[in-house]
């Protein structure tokens, strides 16, 4: 990032606005943000398809639809590590950080004592993420508490039967031995109830070395998996030296939902994607 840029960053003030305008950071976030501010607020989305959620620039006219809005909401500062001082720097009462919602599952990343930020993959999770949205937006727009309200309860709902129907999906292969590139599937994998995986790299974004390369396929063999799931960001030749030669099916998982349209529908057809990868890949 620039020294300008940063400086742009650090003394730009946040804009308190009458309204509700809502900047949510990635689009699972933005999705269920969408169905409980439907008819009230049009949540806009921060980040673009070119993007790395972890590590990016924010653009000028990013830095402008923040300061334009009296909501913003993202996982942590510590994901989003492209606006961590932005996000430091906003009041408590303007900015939704996700990890702080009360009783969520917050998991350790395999192997770091980090968390694991992959957080909106187990449904459990959102229905706690999206009540805490809803009273955070009640909060800055008290006259729309009724309608806030209503679409929380529309929105739980529907992520009610979207739990049921995944679970009655994965149910049948819940003993099945499958491998993952790394820990971004744990909280799907963890609230499904499906068997833990081998895990080939410690956790997201972890380098696989050569030798960690020859044991896992090792492993992989002798343990007689028939499944491997990565990220899409894992290279596909990386995959293909891993399993040359190997009996087994790939399945590359977009855990972000990069290339599903933005909108209330884009976090169920995530997670519907999701659950036919994994299980065309391990039946």
């Amino acid at each position: 990032m620039t020294i300008r840029l940063l400086l742009i960053i650090l003394f730009i003030p946040f804009n308190v606005n009458s309204g509700t305008s809502i900047v949510a950071s990635i689009k699972p976030i933005h999705s269920i943000t969408s169905s409980i501010a439907s008819n009230i607020a049009g949540p806009k989305l921060l980040l673009d398809y070119s993007q790395d959620a972890h590590h990016f620039n924010l653009k000028p006219s990013q830095i402008r639809m923040i300061n334009d809005s009296n909501m913003l909401i993202a996982i942590n500062p510590n994901f989003e590590t492209g606006m961590s001082k932005l996000l430091n720097s906003i009041k408590s009462n303007n900015k939704i950080i996700i990890t702080d919602t009360k009783k969520i599952n917050l998991i350790l990343s395999n192997g770091n004592s980090s968390p694991n930020y992959h957080l909106w993959l187990d449904i459990s999770n959102i229905k706690k993420i999206s009540n805490h949205i809803a009273e955070k937006l009640i909060l800055i727009d008290p006259d729309n508490k009724v309608n806030y309200k209503d679409n929380l309860n529309v929105l739980t709902l529907k992520l009610d039967k979207l739990e049921n129907k995944i679970s009655n999906k994965l149910s049948k292969y819940a003993n099945n031995n499958f491998a993952t590139y790394s820990d971004s599937l744990q909280y799907f994998i963890e609230s499904n109830l499906l068997k833990k995986p081998f895990i080939v790299t410690k956790y997201h974004g972890d380098r696989l070395s050569i030798y960690a390369a020859i044991k896992a396929r090792n492993t992989i063999k002798n343990s007689k998996i028939n499944c491997l799931l990565s990220d899409i960001d894992i290279p596909k030749e990386k995959i293909d030296t891993l399993t040359k030669d190997l009996n087994i099916k790939k399945a590359r998982i977009d855990v972000m939902g990069i290339n599903i349209n933005e909108g209330p529908e884009q976090y169920f057809k995530l997670m519907n994607n999701i659950t036919d990868e994994i299980v065309q890949c391990l039946q």
